[in-house]
């Protein structure tokens, strides 16, 4: 859902990365108190994810490209979509996929 609300790209660079590649990023580090929420974790490419590293942004000199925020609602994924298909997300997915 990450991936989907940043719309697939890397929220430092901007690249689109897909979803078996992506990394998520905490803006504000676990080592510094961030927590996994959604108005902490971005999606991100790896090689942002290693330079960003443990540090803040602004250690780093790294902005996001968009406000970080929690989505209203979720998106519905449904087995014929490309989120599943053509994403190869993992089979195991399937049962919830299918609720």
């Amino acid at each position: 859902n990450v991936w989907i609300r940043d719309e697939g790209r890397c929220q430092y660079c901007n690249i689109r990365v897909s979803i078996k590649s992506f990394t998520l990023d905490h803006v504000n580090p676990k080592s510094c108190g961030g927590k996994t929420t959604w108005d902490n974790v971005v999606t991100c490419c790896y090689q942002c994810n290693q330079k960003k590293g443990d540090k803040t942004l602004k250690q780093t000199g790294m902005r996001l490209q968009k406000n970080v925020v929690k989505p209203a609602s979720l998106p519905f994924i449904q087995t014929s979509e490309a989120y599943y298909t053509d994403a190869g997300l993992h089979h195991t997915w399937q049962f919830w996929l299918n609720r």
